[in-house]
């Protein structure tokens, strides 16, 4: 009797300790990527699997709390705290909107789980091994139903808690895929690179919408 209690103890702590760190690895991965600035390679990856449609493309991004400079694809996207400039290379096409404008996943990806690291319930964190890479992986359930997503996949370094994967899941079978290349903690970043150099793009198209 004695036994089975013991294993009833140890079950329930297990689990407790089990779920628990889900809310740590998050806290942890948001630290570390506010902590200062970051400078990010990656692969970003579009699925539409009803329409059987992949895309792959590479990006690169320096985030600095509420700065930072995307370049995905065609997109060169700055953000200064106060404005956000999307240039579109294409159309050669700059539109600008407020710095707290609704940020989609193209924008930046870690920002929607900064905005609404309260408003999530996560799954027990799972340990994954990918390439012989040590990972915690949890699950970010958003608790509002009209939220943009479905759920987000983060996986981090278990040492570091530096990001390895994001993946962002919709309502309608698509998904977003971060796959992180390589990350810099210790990049040197000047505040002007955060604001869009119009003097490069003289003849490009505006749409102010601040």
């Amino acid at each position: 009797m004695k036994k089975m209690i013991c294993w009833a103890a140890l079950c329930l702590i297990s689990a407790w300790g089990y779920a628990q760190p889900a809310r740590d690895v998050v806290q942890r991965f948001l630290e570390k990527m506010t902590s200062g600035p970051v400078e990010m390679m990656f692969k970003f990856t579009y699925e539409n699997t009803p329409k059987k449609i992949r895309d792959m493309q590479t990006g690169i991004m320096v985030y600095s709390g509420e700065h930072y400079h995307l370049q995905l694809g065609d997109l060169d996207i700055y953000c200064d705290g106060v404005s956000k400039w999307i240039y579109n290379e294409a159309v050669n096409e700059v539109t600008i909107f407020p710095s707290e404008e609704a940020v989609e996943m193209t924008d930046n990806p870690l920002k929607y789980i900064l905005n609404n690291e309260n408003k999530f319930r996560y799954r027990p964190v799972k340990h994954l091994a990918p390439n012989g890479k040590k990972v915690f992986s949890t699950d970010l359930i958003p608790t509002s139903k009209d939220a943009a997503y479905t759920m987000i996949n983060l996986q981090v370094e278990e040492e570091t808690f530096l990001p390895v994967q994001l993946t962002y899941k919709l309502k309608n079978g698509q998904r977003y895929i971060l796959d992180v290349d390589s990350l810099n903690t210790e990049v040197a970043v000047k505040a002007f690179s955060f604001s869009f150099p119009a003097h490069r793009y003289p003849n490009a198209v505006v749409n102010d919408l601040r």
